[in-house]
């Protein structure tokens, strides 16, 4: 059986990501800090691509990690 959300909790819930609150900017963050870092490893001749997965790991980590600290705040 599931549990019964009033409406305003299931908004709060559809605009968080990560746990969260405004969670919905949070993908264009990270797409325009890596469409910045790409250019600058562009113009400074730095191999971006090397580094991108373990960045993008570690950034998705941070998220998750500030989700839960906040979700613990949050009760």
């Amino acid at each position: 059986m599931g549990v019964i959300m009033d409406p305003e909790d299931r908004r709060r819930q559809r605009e968080e990501c990560f746990g969260l609150p405004n969670g919905n900017i949070i993908l264009p963050v990270i797409i325009g800090f890596f469409l910045i870092l790409a250019g600058l490893a562009y113009i400074f001749e730095f191999q971006f691509w090397r580094y991108f997965w373990p960045i993008l790991i570690i950034i998705i980590g941070l998220l998750i990690i500030g989700g839960a600290i906040y979700r613990t705040r949050r009760k």
